[in-house]
């Protein structure tokens, strides 16, 4: 894929995690319309965390950090905190390893 191919991916994925907060910030108590593709965000950003790209590796850490911060999303999260460790293990960019 290219950079550009991931850079609408990430869009998306921003707009849906908007909309989540938005959505309860607003109090809205039913269930997320979302949530099959919150799921979904979870596995794929683990995908682009492993990538050797250093760009689309720092977005997809940054993106799964907006997404840890929505409610129930943190289990999904820690499926992946061994692709996560990994990642900052091996990488020498400064801005990734913050």
């Amino acid at each position: 894929k290219t950079n550009a191919d991931h850079g609408i991916l990430f869009e998306c994925m921003n707009l849906i995690i908007y909309y989540e907060e938005t959505g309860r910030t607003e109090g809205k108590e039913e269930k997320s319309s979302y949530s099959d593709h919150l799921d979904a965000m979870a596995k794929l950003l683990g995908r682009f965390i492993s990538l050797k790209e250093a760009n689309v590796r720092y977005l997809g850490l940054d993106t799964m950090t907006r997404l840890a911060k929505l409610e129930g999303m943190g289990n999904k999260i820690s499926q992946q905190m061994t692709t996560i460790l990994f990642s900052l293990r091996k990488d020498q960019d400064a801005s990734i390893r913050k």
